[in-house]
């Protein structure tokens, strides 16, 4: 899976992302999948979830 590390805050700026940490799922045609905002240890499990998800099925 493509992961982008946006140091320079590019990507941050031009999704209007208001807070750190965040993660963005994003499909290879630029439309958000699922944003999260935060890290707790619970959201471990969402998050595997959501990405077997959107893997699984056609974007």
């Amino acid at each position: 899976m493509p992961t982008l590390i946006d140091t320079q805050s590019k990507i941050f700026k031009a999704y209007g992302n208001p807070g750190l940490p965040s993660l963005v799922i994003i499909s290879p045609t630029g439309k958000i999948l699922r944003y999260h905002e935060g890290l707790i240890p619970e959201m471990l499990a969402t998050l595997k979830r959501e990405l077997r998800q959107h893997l699984d099925s056609p974007l």
